[in-house]
């Protein structure tokens, strides 16, 4: 969070946008722009209580605590404001819940219709969505395709008809409320693609992912633009998997973050990825807890992306940060990176036993990122209660 810091301070950044919830992303931002009834950052992290498919942990420990903190003092002495937004798709009962609630303030009739169309998420929860579909397409896989296109078309409805009556909406109430709720019917469009075939069609639910979430920043940094008058240069935090250019790893087939910025943004986007060669890291075990556990990272594998630049270390000891577009003195190390190599990505869950299978996807590193920061040791967050408490904490906030 040193580099985001620096990037805030020196470069501008007026959001960093995290791989998380939406709406738990905009209680923080409240809190850093003091305008929330959450006394501490601690407080305001609760909105990041999990479930299927995220990691409350990467945004719940003591590291991001600190920095929200920083981000409030901050902003509280600064007349340019950096925001907290979230870009994932998961949050799409409490995204529904929120449209529905802003729609009731300026437009009643609007709200009792979208939540009619929005009743999958409303009167269920996302897995049940997700196991339903499964269901009817085995019963019916015609009919369940029906079914699902009308559900999917009613929730691309009430986006279009906020979009549509924008500035009507407007005039009721305030236009960055109206951002937020546009955000969150785009996160319910895009929820529902996403859990209708996350168990009859798996092999896309990815791409359905990542194109949400760089669709995510593309209105982050129009809504911003419309509101300031100015672009906004944006941080984007999320796994190494999802930033950096997926089309030179072997999952290129694969839409991701990185790929879709670089075709957006060209040159404006600058990808930063972060490397270690052993370690610990946090992580859930394949079975058998729901609870986070520090493991031991195995030291990489010999043939390994992280096993040169583990070498590289020895030879040169201290952090390192390789410029990969125009390397001086690393440029025999990232010549060698350029041919595919293993390179380890940990995300939710760590096998250790199997560990090439699970974690390691072969990539060229050079035109995955424009930089990478290499450390020989990594550390886990420290959660910001025992697990026992967060756990606690996950049921009841």
């Amino acid at each position: 969070f040193e580099l985001i810091q620096s990037l805030i301070e020196l470069k501008g950044v007026s959001v960093v946008a995290v791989e998380g919830d939406c709406v738990a992303a905009a209680r923080v931002d409240a809190y850093v722009r003091g305008t929330s009834s959450d006394r501490t950052a601690e407080e305001a992290l609760r909105g990041f209580t999990g479930g299927r498919g995220t990691t409350p942990w990467l945004w719940r420990n003591r590291e991001v605590e600190r920095f929200v903190e920083w981000l409030r003092e901050r902003n509280a002495s600064s007349a340019a404001a950096c925001g907290f937004a979230g870009l994932d798709l998961f949050s799409a009962r409490a995204s529904a819940r929120m449209v529905v609630e802003y729609l009731e303030l300026v437009d009643p009739p609007a709200s009792r219709a979208a939540a009619d169309r929005y009743g999958c998420f409303l009167a269920a929860s996302e897995e049940e969505y997700s196991k339903a579909c499964l269901e009817d397409a085995r019963a019916d896989a015609r009919g369940a395709g029906q079914r699902v296109d009308a559900t999917r078309a009613g929730c691309e409805r009430v986006l279009a008809e906020l979009q549509a009556k924008r500035y009507e909406y407007w005039d009721l109430g305030d236009a960055e409320r109206h951002f937020n709720a546009e955000r969150n019917a785009e996160v319910v469009v895009s929820a529902q693609q996403f859990y209708a075939k996350r168990l009859t069609e798996p092999d896309v639910t990815w791409s359905v992912r990542d194109q949400h979430m760089a669709n995510s920043v593309l209105k982050l940094r129009q809504d911003l633009e419309l509101l300031r008058g100015a672009p906004p240069r944006v941080a984007v935090l999320a796994h190494n998997s999802h930033v950096g250019d997926g089309r030179a790893t072997a999952h290129a087939r694969q839409w991701n973050i990185g790929y879709l910025c670089r075709e957006t943004f060209g040159a404006g986007a600058a990808i930063v990825g972060f490397s270690t060669y052993a370690g610990h890291v946090t992580a859930l075990p394949e079975r058998g807890s729901e609870l986070p556990l520090k493991h031991v990272l195995k030291p990489a594998l010999p043939s390994s992306a992280e096993a040169l630049l583990h070498a590289n270390y020895a030879a040169h000891p201290g952090p390192k940060v390789l410029n990969l577009g125009r390397p001086c003195d690393d440029a025999r190390i990232v010549d060698a990176l350029r041919a595919p190599r293993p390179q380890r990505f940990v995300g939710v869950n760590y096998i250790s036993d199997d560990e090439r299978r699970r974690h390691y996807i072969d990539s060229r590193v050079p035109d995955q990122y424009d930089c990478l920061v290499y450390v020989d040791e990594t550390s886990a967050l420290e959660p910001l209660d025992h697990l026992e408490e967060w756990d606690h904490s996950r049921r009841s906030s």
